[in-house]
């Protein structure tokens, strides 16, 4: 019994220290990234969920950001929930009436199809929402699934409140005021992705198709992965405002980096009511970027972390 009790105290003290090993490294990142948005004329939150879903760190954790265009990676859960549950198809067509669409907003779709009347497949309206951003694809999307409400009820059913969808594209079109309705948490945000990541909402297919729309965005190019590796894989959503006195309402991104090794860490970061240029705020993106993939691919000093979460 004696021996027995010593191997068992013996155990838990070296559990206990790499507990505290991770929580003094972890304290180092957030150390760093309070350092980096120090003296940002803005507001900033940050969220990071380490490789074995532990929060790392948490800026800004109770404020209300806008989302912009993020909420359509939220959007694309939902609309591949419903195909999963087979009350959609992928291949299912959507005929559109190009005069109907919003015309001054940011659509390649409409770029690209410039008939009267044409038809796209749900497939391809998705990749215009996540990998283009676009906006009349959202709103298309909305119109086969419910509208902002479905989609937070959806959110809901993920067990994650600290998000609210309220207004779809046009109606966001409609005044500066609108774009607030739409807010999210940077944990919520951060908390979408771990739901994602875990392979419990989709199916191995689905999962790959909408992964692979995250990591081709044209958008963000110089936000989280601006100053990685241009090897490095970052599936990521944006989300931007436009300015109005001076203050941008919204620069926003959200993903799932993947490291070398083939680790995945979540990083949320996203930035309201900025007095700094646009060029400024992505920036600022990109150096807590690099912040978290330095910090993960540096020796680690808890590795004995990862034997217990096998």
């Amino acid at each position: 019994m004696p021996l027995l009790f010593t191997r068992f105290c013996f155990r838990w003290l070296i559990f206990g220290s790499v507990l505290l090993c991770w929580s003094v490294s972890a304290d180092t990142l957030q150390q760093r990234i309070e350092q980096l948005t120090k003296g940002h004329k803005a507001t900033v939150g940050v969220s990071v969920v380490d490789p074995w879903g532990y929060p790392v760190v948490e800026l800004q954790g109770n404020t209300q950001f806008p989302l912009q265009s993020v909420f359509k990676l939220y959007q694309a859960l939902h609309v591949l929930h419903l195909v999963q549950q087979q009350q959609l198809s992928l291949l299912q067509q959507v005929q559109i009436d190009r005069s109907r669409l919003l015309q001054n907003s940011w659509s390649p779709m409409l770029k690209k199809y410039t008939q009267p009347k044409f038809q796209l497949t749900v497939a391809q309206l998705l990749q215009y929402a996540v990998r283009d951003s676009d906006n009349n694809a959202c709103d298309l999307l909305f119109g086969l699934t419910g509208g902002p409400a479905a989609l937070e009820a959806y959110l809901r059913t993920l067990g994650i409140e600290e998000i609210q969808i309220r207004a779809n594209e046009a109606r966001m079109h409609s005044g500066w005021s609108v774009q607030f309705e739409n807010w999210s948490s940077v944990g919520a945000a951060s908390r979408v992705l771990q739901r994602f990541m875990s392979g419990q909402l989709l199916s191995a297919e689905l999962q790959r198709q909408l992964w692979q729309w995250m990591s081709q965005s044209t958008t963000g190019v110089n936000r989280l992965r601006g100053q990685l590796p241009k090897t490095a894989i970052v599936a990521h959503k944006t989300g931007t405002s436009g300015v109005q006195a001076q203050i941008r309402a919204a620069a926003n991104d959200t993903g799932v980096m993947l490291l070398p090794d083939g680790r995945t860490v979540l990083v949320t970061v996203f930035i309201t009511a900025s007095r700094e240029s646009l060029d400024k705020d992505e920036a600022l993106m990109a150096a807590i970027g690099r912040a978290v993939w330095d910090f993960y691919l540096q020796p680690p000093r808890y590795q004995g972390l990862t034997g217990m979460n096998n």
